[in-house]
């Protein structure tokens, strides 16, 4: 594997990726977008935990955290 592009960081990474690779970037159409509300909403504390702990190798190497709204 080459290169490894985080999904929030999709068009920077990708722009980089291409020019790297003398590819023609002209940037990431979006479609179908849709409005919803911050994803902490979706998870109580104890499921937050449990994703945490579940997930702790992949949330410490990539550097993520859980965020509160």
């Amino acid at each position: 594997m080459d290169y490894i592009i985080r999904y929030e960081h999709l068009e920077l990474g990708t722009s980089s990726v291409c020019k790297k690779l003398n590819i023609p970037f002209n940037g990431l159409e979006v479609t179908n977008a849709s409005q919803h509300p911050h994803y902490s909403r979706f998870y109580t504390p104890a499921d937050a935990e449990f994703l945490g702990r579940k997930y702790r190798d992949d949330i410490e190497e990539w550097g993520y955290a859980f965020e509160r709204e």
